[in-house]
């Protein structure tokens, strides 16, 4: 058996488990079926992690951070506050570069998209508070850059925390249809999907 470094052989359970939370569901994989798949002992297991719920859990939370590290804010935003006033143009290219980048992170780690959205919700009470906060920051993100753009007379007046729900809704509803259930089998398909969805988006916020 070929050595592997502690960081590695942890990456590497994670991984897997991953694979087979995704394909059998949180519930029904176990700890065995790690094993069986690695080729490892319980024992091994149980030297990076507690139990399933742990393993689980580390999952989660990586998935976020490497989403805050892809998404860091919203240009937009970011844009307003800096005291810039992009045209209309600029302000849907910021979008659908955003846009973009979501949905790229969400097709390259379907597996773990698939687990979030179909089971992270109701699989372990302490998991549906994360992924909540995690969501709730995302839409008060939104909420303040609908605000300002509001404020300053880029975009009209509104109420930005129902249209901020309404954007989220549809992405996360796009996200399930078309890269969950595999309708999307390349990335090259994902930059024509967000310039539709901000198009879309757009029509409904900008000053007339």
């Amino acid at each position: 058996m070929v050595y592997k470094k502690s960081e590695q052989r942890k990456q590497q359970i994670l991984d897997c488990a991953k694979h087979l939370f995704a394909q059998k569901g949180y519930q029904a994989a176990q700890i065995s079926d790690i094993c069986e798949e690695l080729k490892i002992a319980r024992g091994t297991v149980y030297q990076y992690f507690e139990n399933k719920e742990n393993i689980f859990t580390t999952l989660i939370e990586q998935y976020f951070e490497n989403m805050n590290k892809a998404l860091p804010d919203t240009p937009v935003q970011s844009a307003f506050e800096r005291g810039e006033m992009p045209d209309l143009t600029q302000i849907q290219n910021m979008l659908t570069d955003y846009t973009h980048a979501f949905l790229l992170h969400m097709y390259r780690d379907r597996d773990l998209g698939r687990i979030i959205f179909l089971e992270g919700f109701t699989a372990l009470p302490g998991i549906k508070e994360k992924l909540f906060e995690f969501f709730e920051d995302r839409k008060q993100r939104t909420v303040a850059g609908l605000r300002l753009g509001a404020a300053l007379g880029v975009l009209r007046p509104m109420n930005a925390d129902l249209i901020a729900s309404a954007m989220m809704g549809t992405t996360t509803r796009v996200i399930l249809d078309f890269i969950l259930e595999g309708r999307v089998t390349s990335e090259d398909e994902l930059r024509p999907m967000a310039e539709e969805l901000v198009a879309f988006q757009l029509r409904g916020v900008i000053a007339r």
